[in-house]
């Protein structure tokens, strides 16, 4: 618990000098003023759309973040917790601590400003926070994977990635357009399945909560299997 302590400490006082998140943060908040400003908005499909954003904006963060470290001073640090693994797991739960509160504020700007067409009940506000953490954590460990150990050349690490995001937030048109790419559903990002999913209904009830809930645990499978293999890739890349 103190080494867990201790690395969020020093990842939020490394990052906070580094002035990475200023930009990321500004778009974000620019776009979510933008949506909202033509009410009224409808609920679910409204969340959508941000979960769309904040899926973007979490892997251009954790892009930034990754490798905010000089490297002599993440040898060290690794050193001084003997614990590579905990060491990268911190990272990226780092990560997913500064966007939780971002999903806080996704979700209750437009409630507290009135922007939405009906009343929004507590299940609303339920399934649109987990869904935004979720894939605002998808965003995070895809982001993380072309840290600059992974993918040598940045400007091609900035190009995959956001051909990356772009196709998976996009997966069932291109699909339709292209069939033969049907199989991409399989590796990518379940980001579309989830963003799909809550934008196509618009009250939580029984006929859908069980749909929505193994989304959800498809989404969370993917993620651990993200996490695991972005802590190996990173262990077996030495400095």
């Amino acid at each position: 618990m103190n080494t867990f302590k201790y690395l969020m400490l020093y990842f939020f006082q490394d990052y906070k000098r580094s002035y990475k998140y200023i930009a990321p943060l500004l778009v974000y908040i620019v776009l979510i003023s933008a949506m909202y400003s033509n009410k009224p908005a409808y609920v679910m499909s409204s969340y959508a759309v941000t979960c769309i954003c904040i899926y973007a904006i979490s892997a251009w963060l954790s892009f930034g973040f990754i490798d905010n470290e000089y490297v002599v001073q993440q040898q060290l640090t690794i050193l001084h917790i003997k614990n590579e693994n905990i060491y990268y797991l911190c990272k990226v739960l780092f990560m997913w601590s500064f966007i939780l509160i971002l999903d806080i504020f996704t979700v209750y700007y437009p409630i507290l400003n009135g922007a939405f067409i009906r009343k929004v009940v507590i299940s609303d506000i339920i399934i649109a926070l987990i869904s935004h953490a979720i894939v605002g954590f998808l965003g995070i460990t895809v982001g993380s994977l072309f840290s600059s150990r992974l993918v040598k050349d940045r400007k091609m690490a900035i190009l995959f990635l956001n051909l990356l995001i772009i196709v998976s937030t996009m997966e069932k048109p291109i699909v339709q357009s292209f069939p033969f790419l049907k199989w991409i559903g399989v590796i990518l990002p379940p980001a579309y399945l989830m963003i799909d999913k809550i934008g196509s209904i618009d009250y939580i009830n029984i006929g859908n909560i069980f749909n929505i809930i193994f989304t959800f645990a498809i989404g969370l499978i993917y993620l651990l299997i993200l996490i695991i293999l972005f802590i190996k890739c990173m262990k077996k890349k030495l400095f």
